[in-house]
């Protein structure tokens, strides 16, 4: 696990793996721009390593880019397990192919954090569940401060970035609440709109006190 597409291509030379996980959006060096350097060395190699896009984009011409960029399948978040899985094994199975985007969708819960369309998503696996959530826990108040610095110094390409980044990781936990308030800071920023963003960050802002609450409430009793 890297932080970003540039960290990618240094693992890639440190160490050999079978398969990429590729996520599209990500700061100094996004997934494509990483992907065509991977693709660019293995025309002098000859060498094709597997990589698998993951992207919170669902929208009509992503599928398109991935695979220009060299991707050679392409999944949305929340990534469901048996999603990935049945990746992998067409990768596994075949050299070519036009991989399908996976279609996932995120339920509205009356609860912040939807547990059982969670646990659905990892196959069951509370310890999995787990570790996702004690992630999210740990890197939301990071992501939200810097959210909160580039309203403030009007950043809009890093506030784009960071609400992006974190709308992916409440919908692997089906935290609808904060996904969709996330999705809307993010698409006013895509837009160069920051009228709102203030008052779209308190929205945000409430609904992520709110699903960390609920963590620490699941994550007591996974202890327990």
């Amino acid at each position: 696990m890297v932080e970003n597409g540039r960290q990618a291509l240094e693992a890639l030379e440190r160490e050999t793996v079978d398969l990429v996980l590729m996520d599209v959006q990500m700061p100094e060096m996004d997934g494509l721009e990483a992907t065509a350097a991977i693709r660019e060395k293995e025309k002098k190699t000859g060498d094709h390593l597997p990589i698998i896009a993951l992207t919170a984009h669902a929208m009509k011409g992503d599928r398109e880019k991935c695979l220009a960029a060299g991707t050679d399948d392409y999944l949305t978040k929340p990534i469901r397990t048996a999603d990935l899985f049945a990746a992998v094994e067409r990768l596994r199975n075949t050299k070519t192919g036009a991989p399908e985007a996976s279609a996932t969708t995120n339920p509205p819960g009356t609860n912040a954090f939807d547990i059982d369309e969670a646990l659905k998503h990892v196959e069951g696996d509370r310890d999995l569940l787990d570790e996702i959530v004690r992630i999210f826990a740990d890197q939301c108040p990071r992501t939200m401060y810097e959210i909160q610095n580039a309203i403030r110094a009007a950043d809009l390409s890093i506030l784009e970035r960071a609400a992006h980044s974190l709308k992916g990781s409440a919908s692997n936990l089906c935290a609808t609440g904060v996904t969709q308030a996330a999705a809307e800071l993010e698409e006013s920023a895509r837009s160069g709109d920051s009228s709102r963003s203030r008052e779209q960050f308190e929205a945000l802002e409430s609904e992520v006190e709110r699903l960390l609450r609920e963590l620490e409430a699941f994550s007591r009793k996974v202890a327990s």
